[in-house]
Formats: structure tokens, sequence, C-alpha cells
């Protein structure tokens, strides 16, 4: 079964403790999932906002990465939301679904 905003919603507002410890701030679902496109083999695109304070290491991007691949059972995409290209950038805020 495809991934669905709400359960998506449910299980980051499950984990907001362990979120707070990869310094997360936000999040919100861009792409298939958040136009109600994805198949059962789609991604999930997380567009990550990160406390302004308290920087991301690489291997807290890493972590939560992985983090986020084993609460969803699959495949995920972390975006840093700073770190959006221009050319992308407005097709992925146009998409993007506030999960978190």
């Amino acid at each position: 079964m495809p991934p669905n905003i709400e359960t998506i919603r449910t299980a980051l507002d499950r984990r907001a403790t362990e979120l707070a410890r990869y310094k997360v701030r936000g999040m919100s679902v861009f792409g298939s999932v958040a136009r109600r496109e994805a198949g059962s083999d789609s991604d999930i695109d997380l567009l990550v906002e990160f406390d302004e304070r308290r920087r991301p290491t690489l291997i807290d991007l890493v972590g939560l990465e992985h983090f986020l691949a084993d609460l969803f059972q699959g495949p995920v995409d972390v975006v840093e939301a700073t770190g959006l290209k221009p050319g992308i950038r407005d097709r992925v805020l146009r998409d993007a679904v506030k999960v978190f």
C-alpha cells in the first residue's frame, strides 16, 4: 500500500523526541506522496527544516535518513530545505505538505 500523508504525519508526531535528537524543526512531504500519486514502490520525499541554532552534522543527516527509512519501512529521500537548488525549489515548495 502506498504511503499517505496522514500515516506519515501520525508516525512523525509519535517520534517527536527522536526527531529532536536529529535537530529537526519541521518536515514536509513533497513529490508523488504529496500529490497523492504514489504507488506501492514509491519513496517518500521529505523536505526537512533543521534548528538553525544546532546545525546537523553529516552523521545527523545519515542517521535521520536511516531512522526514517526504518520508521516507514521503505526508501526515503531527505532533502534539507536550505539546500534546495533554484531549478527545483518552486516545484518542491508547490507540492510540499507540512507533516511535522
